[in-house]
């Protein structure tokens, strides 16, 4: 090794720290597409992990702050984790959002009972203020049809687990 490469790798080896620091993305960037695969799994009832092949930019935004107390009941959230998640919601709105995730699990095509093909769309999850809740609204549409399911992922170490609620249905 030259004396000018030892310099160099130094330089850069003083260096990694700050680029490092500097590219650390927000834990829920992270943990956004892992959100969306344990909610699509648990909203459509699979026992193992699932994701949509035919996702499309979301025509809807949650609104925690419409949401009647009876349905909030149903969320199986305390009082406290339903209003740090309203206070979030401004920070993850998101106007047609579409992810753009790797998923762990095949992405596979979704149809109804009835043989229609239906595509699928995700709002912008919201998280906690810890990052260890999240609420998103999963959505199923056909021509002339769709419906939703607002689904709560929690993560516990390094795995998230959902439950889901119909939400919406036209």
């Amino acid at each position: 090794m030259t004396k000018r490469s030892v310099l160099f790798s130094a330089a850069i080896i003083c260096l990694a720290p700050f680029v490092a620091r500097a590219q650390s993305p927000d834990p829920a960037v992270i943990h956004t597409c892992k959100v969306l695969e344990v909610a699509y799994t648990a909203a459509i009832g699979s026992a193992v992990p699932a994701y949509p092949l035919d996702i499309r930019p979301s025509h809807r935004s949650l609104d925690l702050g419409s949401i009647v107390k009876e349905y909030q009941e149903k969320l199986a959230l305390e009082p406290s984790e339903f209003e740090d998640l309203k206070s979030k919601q401004s920070a993850y709105k998101v106007d047609g959002f579409r992810p753009l995730c790797v998923p762990t699990a095949k992405p596979a095509q979704r149809s109804d009972k009835e043989g229609h093909v239906q595509f699928t769309s995700f709002t912008s999850p919201i998280f906690s203020s810890d990052g260890r809740l999240a609420v998103v609204e999963v959505s199923f549409h056909e021509l002339g049809f769709g419906y939703g399911m607002m689904c709560i992922a929690r993560r516990t170490s390094a795995t998230w687990v959902a439950h889901c609620h119909g939400s919406w249905i036209t």
